[in-house]
């Protein structure tokens, strides 16, 4: 017990960077997409890709949760359709899992491509 709390207090507090330095952290980008593709086009392609697709799961899980509240509001009013809200539930939970897949093939795409960028530089 000592012992983990030696370590947790050695820890330092990790600084946040401003905006500004994020912001300028940005002109390397273009730099390190053209050392990727390179090094492996394949794999440039594949994360931007991957990278795209995961973009949109937030916007399509709000859509899907706001289609399950529009689903109860209506049942209010008229005579409730559980089959539709439980095929908006169903909906919600692929656009998470697949979410995640795509989350976990984008570290399986990501860490061969980082490996072989380190081999070669």
């Amino acid at each position: 017990m000592a012992l983990a709390l030696t370590r947790a207090t050695r820890r330092q507090p990790r600084e946040t960077a401003t905006w500004r330095a994020q912001l300028a952290a940005l002109r390397y980008v273009p730099k390190f997409i053209q050392l990727m593709w390179q090094t492996h086009r394949g794999y440039t392609v594949a994360m931007a890709v991957l990278r795209l697709l995961r973009a949109v799961i937030p916007l399509a899980i709000l859509w899907v949760g706001k289609l399950i509240i529009d689903a109860v509001v209506d049942m209010r009013e008229a005579p409730p359709d559980f089959s539709r809200l439980w095929q908006l539930v169903a909906l919600e939970i692929v656009v998470v899992l697949v979410g995640e897949i795509l989350a976990r093939t984008s570290v399986l795409v990501r860490e061969p491509a980082r490996r072989t960028l380190l081999h070669l530089y």
